[in-house]
């Protein structure tokens, strides 16, 4: 657990939590443009939201990452409801844990892709270290591209990929 995630535990646990009856009283008041009601309602979600957060992390997503989303996907909920009170609870969950579930999705997808990239830049290393101690120079695009039976234009956009990866502060 970061210390983000901890402080806001304890923020959480100063939050009072909000009944159904409560939500709809204030989703009535919110309708009524009570910016106070808003912001009750949007507070006393947050453990909601927080315990909802629990169901998508993973030791690669953090629960705070996904608390964020999830935060954002209520107050985008909210201000674009147009529904009954009595339903705006389940509909607001159901889009905070479908912003969270897409959310999971893209990270799972970026973690992969960028595991993939690394290992494909481990071996055009490994290729260019060997073929430097064969040769005594550096071998060019073209060379590993033929090794790695690909393109070279892909092997070009790897290498720049790694050097801007470097040159990154």
């Amino acid at each position: 657990m970061d210390k983000s995630q901890s402080y806001w535990e304890k923020e959480l646990e100063a939050l009072k939590s909000l009944s159904d009856d409560e939500v709809t009283a204030l989703v009535n008041a919110v309708k009524d443009h009570d910016v106070s009601a808003r912001e009750s309602l949007l507070n006393g979600l947050q453990k909601r939201v927080y315990e909802a957060a629990a169901g998508y992390e993973t030791e690669k997503i953090p629960r705070m990452d996904l608390f964020q989303e999830g935060n954002v996907a209520l107050v985008g909920f909210l201000d674009s409801y147009q529904g009954d009170a009595e339903d705006f609870l389940a509909g607001a969950m159901a889009s905070v844990r479908a912003s969270m579930q897409r959310f999971a999705s893209m990270e799972e997808v970026s973690i992969a892709t960028g595991e993939a990239l690394k290992t494909k830049l481990n071996v055009i290393d490994e290729i260019t270290v060997r073929i430097a101690e064969q040769t005594g120079r550096e071998p060019t695009a073209k060379e590993i591209a033929d090794l790695l039976n690909t393109d070279e234009e892909e092997i070009k956009y790897l290498l720049g990929i790694a050097l801007n990866a470097i040159r990154e502060p």
